[in-house]
This record gives C-alpha cells, sequence and structure tokens, in this order.
C-alpha cells in the first residue's frame, strides 16, 4: 500500500529542529511538573504547559510516522530488526534501571516487576518508546491497508468507554498514522510549506485556538478537536523552521532532534534526582530551583548523547550492537531510525 520515491539521500533539518524543539518542550513540561510536587511554581509556567499538551508529544508521533514508509523499504526483517534495536531494547534497558534507582532512591531494593511497568503502567516515564513500539507493530498493516484507514479507526476506539490510559494512546496513534500517511508524499508537502502565509496562519490559529481553550474552556476537548489542532500546528511550525532549519544558531537543537530517543531517556533521572537533592538538602530559591533543574534534564544528557556517538560502549545503552564505529554526524545518505 506504502511507496515513496520522493525521500532522497539527505536528512530533513525542518524535521529535527521540530523534534528538537518538541524534546525541549517535554524536558520544560517535566521540570514545571516535578518542582510542582515541592513548591509553587511560577503561576503562568503550568498554564504555559497545557497550551503546550496538544503540541508536543503529538508532534513527536507525527514526526516518527512519518519516517515510517522509508523504513518500510527495507523489507519486513530490516524494518523490525530497526525498531527492535532502536526502540524496544532501550526501552526494556531503561525501564529496568530507571525502576531500580527508584527503588534505591526509596531505599528499598525490589526487583521491579517488568511485565507490569513495561506493559500496563503506562505513567512511567519512558511510556513514548513503548508507545512506539506498538505503534510500529501496527505500522505493519500499512502494506495492505491505507495509514488513513488505521487512523481513522483509532479515532473511534480511543471514544470507547474504557478506563486508563486507552483515549491517550489511540490519540496519538492518531498523529502518528497521520504521519505515515503523510511520508510517502513528503517532496509535495515541502512545496506546500513553501507557502509562508498560510503557515503563519495555521500556527498562529492553532496556537490561539490552544490558548483559549486553557484560559477560558470555551473550545471542545474530544480527539477530533485535538488532532485538527496538532495538525493545524505542525503544518504551521513546518512551514516557518523550513527556511532557517539550516541555520548554524539552531545546530544545538537540530542536534537534540537526531538523538530524539537518547535525550528524551535521559532527562527524566537527571530532572528527578537532582531536583529530590536540590528540595531536601538546601533552600534553593524557586526562582533559581526552575532553570537549574531545566539544566540538569537537558545538559548532562546531551553529553552522555555525545559521549555515545563517540564509544561504542556507551551507545550499548541506546542500541544493540551498535555499529564499531558512529561518525560524529549522521551521515547524510543514512535513513532516519526512530
Amino acid at each position: 500500500m506504502l511507496q515513496t520515491t520522493e525521500w532522497g539521500p539527505g536528512r530533513r533539518d525542518w524535521m529535527d529542529v521540530l523534534r528538537g524543539l518538541a524534546v525541549i518542550m517535554v524536558v520544560v513540561t517535566h521540570t514545571v511538573r516535578l518542582i510542582q510536587y515541592y513548591d509553587d511554581p511560577v503561576p503562568v509556567l503550568p498554564t504555559i504547559i497545557n497550551i503546550l499538551t496538544p503540541l508536543r508529544m503529538p508532534m513527536l508521533f507525527l514526526l516518527s510516522g512519518m519516517l515510517v514508509p522509508r523504513s518500510l523499504l527495507k523489507g519486513t526483517w530490516g524494518y523490525l530488526k530497526g525498531k527492535l534495536s532502536k526502540v524496544l531494547y532501550p526501552y526494556v534497558l531503561w525501564t529496568v534501571i530507571l525502576a531500580l534507582l527508584s527503588a534505591l532512591a526509596a531505599g528499598a531494593f525490589v526487583f521491579p516487576d517488568l511485565f507490569h511497568l513495561l506493559f500496563i503502567e503506562s505513567a512511567t516515564p519512558l511510556w513514548f518508546l513503548g508507545y512506539l513500539v506498538l505503534y510500529y507493530a501496527i505500522a505493519l498493516l500499512c502494506r495492505w491497508v491505507h495509514p488513513l484507514i488505521i487512523a481513522v479507526a483509532a479515532v473511534g476506539l480511543s471514544m470507547l468507554p474504557i478506563e486508563g490510559e486507552w483515549e491517550r494512546f489511540w490519540y496519538q496513534a492518531v498523529a502518528f498514522f497521520i504521519g505515515v500517511a503523510l511520508g510517502p508524499f513528503i517532496s509535495g508537502f515541502e512545496r506546500f510549506l513553501d507557502n509562508r502565509i498560510l503557515c503563519a496562519v495555521l500556527f498562529t490559529a492553532a496556537t490561539v485556538a490552544v490558548t483559549i481553550q486553557n484560559l477560558y474552556g470555551q473550545a471542545p476537548q474530544g480527539v477530533i478537536w485535538k488532532v485538527v489542532i496538532t495538525v493545524t500546528f505542525f503544518v504551521g511550525a513546518a512551514g516557518l523552521v523550513r527556511p532557517i532549519a539550516s541555520a548554524r544558531f539552531l545546530s544545538p537543537i537540530r542536534y537534540v532532534g537526531e538523538r530524539t530517543i537518547k535525550v528524551y531517556i535521559l532527562h527524566w533521572p537527571f530532572i528527578e534526582y537532582p531536583l529530590r537533592w536540590m528540595t531536601s538538602n538546601g533552600d534553593v530559591p524557586l526562582r533559581w530551583l526552575i532553570p537549574i533543574t531545566f539544566l540538569c534534564g537537558l545538559v548532562p544528557p546531551v553529553i552522555i548523547t555525545v559521549l555515545a556517538d563517540r564509544y561504542r560502549a556507551v551507545e550499548w545503552f541506546f542500541e544493540w550492537n551498535p555499529p564499531a564505529r558512529r561518525p560524529r554526524k549522521a551521515s547524510a545518505k543514512e535513513p532516519i531510525e526512530r
């Protein structure tokens, strides 16, 4: 069903920038939400976090879905091997590592219930990877079923009255499979993004709509509404970012976007444990607690990511059987694996 000949060699810098911005928004979100457990944050920050909710993770899933058609061209085994080594493997490994760290921090060493953490407890910090594993598995159906049909089915499934994270799982799936449907037409989509005025209007409309929703509660909050907001914001943001995506001043954000999974995995422990120490061992003013915690959640993960790029022993923590030598910068001829 899916065919793509439009990608060609090379990365899309605008995709890396958007992905990097989304991961930075994740770090900001978790910084503010964890600080709320200890103190009242700056009043405006929780509102900003709520505004970013339909724009943050759904955009990451949509971007991940856009890469699926290219990955499927490797064949079923090549596709599965990449996802098993670069998504499932770090998901399992780091779920265990974080569970053990939490047990040690609580002063009670208990080996985690791995099955429960991986497949039932979606509130763990690595739920993004868990969802991706399942979406990539479902995406194999796209060889025979159009991804938009799966997206429509996901909308229906999200509306079933089932408790837990059911609605969130299928809402994110809608964004992912819209991305899968868009992937084969990347060149045409980029030509559409050349209309800067329209993209600016879409970006502004989505931002204003979600701001009104959070400030006044006047907008509906169903799955269809969220998907419309997500897609509108994504298209607008992509059009605004694309002309400047290759600029040198954006290279740090592009780097974070190229290494999304590593930074995402590492940000949580580097936020949680320094924050626990600062709140229990010192009287750090709130105005300093927020920026310090944010930097802890971003700078050390990036440093470890750089080390993983250079040393295979470090890369083993994020990929099963990584290459013996890895270039400092991703090859322009290699497909993006997420």
